[in-house]
């Protein structure tokens, strides 16, 4: 078994990189992760069999074909033998706490499906991680994710106090559109949500530091919050 991990640059976010890698390892029989970075490019951690591999890092190479990839950074690294994967939750998309844990089965020629489940999930916006820990201590985290509960009608934003970026995520409607305004009411963005996406991630890298105005547009109601970007 070998490990790799993966950088794709180009066009390669809000063009479905991600699904169409994640059938391709599956076709392959490769196991790891995928994920999209705050500058614009997938990163994938991807262990197996070297030829599989190697045909798994050729695709990255064209990705789907709505797709434009400009650079593909393979890197060797040691094969990493998982020790545990722990499942933690926050309410605010940034202080997080565990509440599961589940033991790996460690070196495997086989896929192994884990799963674990949340008792006593909070009403309203719940953001979810999992923590994957190696037999030698080392840790990596996986790209969070949200799940509603209950009814809470407010979209949700977070990191918050951001830095290179910040995510919005709907409540009980769809989000039409987000506008991001200097505290002196000077509009310096807008990101229109044709396609109706649950969360939305927002660029803040060229933001300079300070309070900025987030307003969000449903078919009902205007909502405003503060951002503080760090």
């Amino acid at each position: 078994m070998q490990s790799f991990t993966i950088r794709i640059s180009g066009k390669v976010q809000g063009v479905s990189f991600r699904e169409y890698a994640k059938g391709k390892a599956y076709e392959l029989r490769l196991n790891g992760f995928i994920r999209n970075e705050p500058d614009g490019s997938v990163y994938a951690e991807v262990e197996g069999e070297e030829e599989d591999l190697k045909k798994f890092i050729e695709w990255c190479h064209e990705g789907p074909e709505s797709a434009k990839v400009d650079e593909v950074k393979g890197t060797r690294q040691p094969f990493r033998d998982f020790q545990s994967f722990e499942i933690e939750r926050s309410t605010d998309g940034v202080h997080f706490e565990m509440i599961a844990s589940v033991k790996a089965v460690g070196n495997s020629n086989t896929t192994q499906n884990y799963s674990a489940k949340d008792q006593n999930p909070v009403n309203g916006i719940n953001f979810y991680r999992l923590k994957q820990v190696d037999l030698d201590g080392k840790s990596s985290y996986s790209q969070i994710v949200t799940v509603n509960f209950g009814k809470y009608a407010a979209p949700t934003m977070f990191p918050n106090p951001a830095t290179s970026f910040f995510t919005v995520v709907a409540g009980m409607e769809p989000i039409k559109e987000i506008e991001l305004y200097s505290v002196a009411g000077v509009r310096l963005q807008l990101v229109k949500n044709d396609a109706a996406n649950s969360s939305i991630k927002i660029s803040s890298a060229n933001l300079s530091s300070g309070v900025y105005i987030v307003q969000i547009r449903t078919a009902s109601n205007i909502y405003k919050q503060k951002l503080l970007k760090q």
